[in-house]
């Protein structure tokens, strides 16, 4: 009878415990997905503002407000690796190492930049334009998220959106005789 009793209990609590008024929790974890700035050019796609799939980029997590330095840096969120699957003019992007949020910490926001490179040091991306033949290799594109101005938490959600800006440009020259 008593374990009759206390399955019983248990049920209601569980039930009671699942108010569809509550706000879901979350793990934690941060998500992203990116476009690319509409009045920009991306070197895949018909209309060249596509992501190809198998893109990687790097992500960065900084406390709200402050600029990208060592100081900085958040959850040790420094250079992280981020991969999309998506084809598309927008992308979800996933990690093997995922940032989470600070648990009781300061509001954060986000730096990234494309193609993603393991060597990037002191916050200097190298670039080497000696080889052209992969575009999407050199195609370098940088964006920012700070939730307008408001920072983001734990509390938040939904993905936090990255809206990527080139930082070069690709110039064809065709030469003709005469």
């Amino acid at each position: 009878m008593k374990t009759r009793i206390l399955s019983i209990l248990a049920t209601a609590a569980l039930v009671a415990s699942c108010s569809n008024n509550e706000v879901p929790e979350t793990d934690g974890m941060v998500r992203f997905a990116s476009g690319v700035a509409d009045i920009q050019t991306r070197v895949g796609g018909a209309d060249g503002n596509q992501w190809q799939g198998n893109e990687a980029i790097g992500i960065y997590m900084v406390e709200h407000g402050q600029t990208l330095s060592a100081t900085s840096i958040k959850e040790n969120a420094d250079n992280v690796k981020y991969t999309t699957t998506s084809t598309g003019a927008k992308a979800t992007f996933t990690s093997t190492t995922p940032i989470y949020y600070p648990v009781n910490g300061p509001l954060v926001d986000f730096a990234a930049y494309h193609p993603y490179n393991a060597s990037v040091s002191g916050y200097v991306y190298p670039i080497n334009l000696a080889t052209q033949t992969d575009q999407s290799a050199i195609d370098l594109m940088i964006a920012s998220a700070n939730n307008s101005g408001a920072g983001y938490s734990k509390t938040n959600l939904d993905p936090v959106n990255l809206k990527f800006y080139h930082q070069l440009v690709k110039l064809v020259f065709n030469v003709t005789a005469g």
